[in-house]
């Protein structure tokens, strides 16, 4: 019967049992560093908007938006609302009529500099450009630069 429980909040949220709902619904709930990382920062979005925070300094909920292409706006706001809950960033109002917020790093947001850093790395090296890049040099050349085919 418990299994029956996990399996209802599985597919309805709803608690039905014992366990936490939150470990049923959200994160990988493992022992694992990695895990716990990405259980803060692993939702699509998040690192881009980890991204255009560290590039540019707080910014406002339109600001993010126009410059995350695609991202909707409920989305935007439910990542900005996780991050700020686990302390990775934190919002400041700048208007109250409309409540309005600019977002910033906080002090455990800026520690994620470094992965980020080296994310952007790995992605110069390893990334579909980088694939591209490396294809084009090994077409042979002609005397006039032009690829033989």
């Amino acid at each position: 019967q418990a299994e029956d429980g996990i399996r209802d909040k599985l597919v309805t949220g709803v608690q039905t049992c014992a366990l936490p709902i939150c470990w049923m619904t959200t994160g990988y709930g493992l022992d694992c560093p990695i895990a716990s990382a990405l259980d803060v920062i692993g939702e699509r979005w998040s690192l881009l908007i980890l991204r255009d925070l560290f590039r540019f300094g707080p910014r406002r909920f339109v600001d993010l938006q126009v410059s995350l292409k695609g991202i909707a706006p409920n989305t935007l706001s439910a990542r900005l609302k996780t991050l700020e809950a686990q302390g990775v960033v934190a919002g400041h109002m700048y208007e109250r009529h409309p409540p309005r917020l600019e977002y910033r790093l906080t002090a455990k947001g800026k520690e994620l500099g470094p992965v980020l850093k080296a994310l952007y790395n790995w992605g110069e090296r390893h990334g579909p450009k980088a694939g591209a890049a490396a294809a084009n040099d090994a077409l042979p050349v002609t005397r006039r630069g032009t690829a033989r085919g």
